[in-house]
């Protein structure tokens, strides 16, 4: 069991300072470098036109997600070791994704749900070890919250899974 405070807990100790802007720096061009990707596979244009109402909303679910996933969960599991921790909480991000967009009203295709579900659990290792190596949550909300803007913010309104 983690004992301490919150802010220990959820790797928030401080907003970042110099020394952890390359983390920062870092999330911000995974978060980018990710939001193309998945957009061009999406079939979108590699960057969003505008942005629109969704996008602060679509920033605090990813941000959400971080808190829950990488801060809270990451942080609660730390007696597995750094490389279970990483891999339990990449898993339980992965299956909560794919029963969301699997359910009656996701009806993703078996090979969608696949790639979404390898994808989240893979984006999701890659954010544990960066919470890791960085000591911080900052730099994980920043890559998700980044990604999220991007690939949803040019929405006009909610996508169905937010409010299912």
């Amino acid at each position: 069991m983690v004992s301490g405070s919150a802010v220990e807990l959820l790797a928030l100790r401080r907003w970042p300072g110099r020394r952890d802007l390359a983390w920062c720096a870092t999330g911000l061009a995974l978060g980018a470098g990710l939001a193309v990707w998945y957009r061009v596979y999406l079939g979108c244009a590699a960057w969003p036109s505008d942005l629109r109402a969704f996008a602060p909303t679509a920033l605090l679910i990813g941000g959400a997600e971080e808190l829950v996933y990488r801060g809270y969960m990451q942080g609660r599991l730390r007696p597995l070791g750094s490389t279970g921790t990483v891999l339990a909480t990449s898993a339980f991000h992965a299956a909560y994704k794919g029963a969301l967009f699997a359910g009656p009203r996701g009806a993703a295709s078996a090979g969608t749900l696949v790639v979404l579900v390898g994808f989240t659990f893979g984006v999701g290792a890659l954010l544990g070890v960066m919470r890791e190596r960085s000591g911080s949550l900052w730099p994980c909300l920043l890559t998700h919250g980044l990604f999220d803007v991007l690939v949803y913010g040019e929405t006009p309104m909610a996508p169905w899974w937010v409010w299912g």
